[in-house]
Formats: C-alpha cells, sequence, structure tokens
C-alpha cells in the first residue's frame, strides 16, 4: 500500500500529465470504459470434447488392466464431463435468449 505521501505524489504527477498531455488522459479513460460482451470462442467445446475423450480412453485401459473400480471412476468422470458440456450449452441458449 502507498503511503498518504506517495499517494498525494501520485495525484499530483496524475495533475500534470493531464495539463501536459490531455489525449493521454482520454486514451487511458477510453481504456477504462466497459466493451460489450462477446460469445466466447468455441474453444470451450473442445476443451469438453477432450476431457470426455480422455476419460473414456482411460476408463476403457482401466477396463482391460482389470481394475473395474478405476474404470467406473473414469466412465463417471466421462458422464459428469458430457453433463457439464449439456448444462453450459442450454446456459449459453438462454443468454442468448434473453
Amino acid at each position: 500500500m502507498l503511503s498518504d505521501h506517495e499517494r498525494e505524489t501520485l495525484r499530483e504527477i496524475q495533475r500534470q500529465l493531464v495539463v501536459d498531455d490531455p489525449d493521454l488522459e482520454r486514451s487511458f479513460r477510453a481504456l477504462e470504459k466497459p466493451t460489450p460482451t462477446r460469445t466466447p470462442p468455441p474453444q470451450g467445446r473442445w476443451a469438453y470434447t477432450a476431457g470426455i475423450a480422455v476419460a473414456a480412453v482411460l476408463a476403457v485401459v482401466l477396463l482391460l488392466a482389470g481394475s473395474l473400480g478405476g474404470a467406473l471412476a473414469f466412465a463417471v468422470i466421462a458422464g459428469s464431463v458430457s453433463l457439464a458440456r449439456h448444462l453450459d450449452h442450454a446456459a449459453r441458449q438462454r443468454k442468448r435468449g434473453d
């Protein structure tokens, strides 16, 4: 945290910058304005798909290795990620509809 003296020095520097170069201040103010939200790129879908694929492959490998419990655990993980993808997609659809 800044001390009172440092804060006052900073304010004085800011005031001087505004006086010396008003365009600089305007450019900083423009950066502070919130931008409209955009739909995120479809990379999230790939993350879900990759998670499902990895969990499914591990479930099969563990099943072939004779670990029924491990295979079941990864099958549950794959199902959970699939459900999360579905819920995320439904939430995005509702958001676009509003």
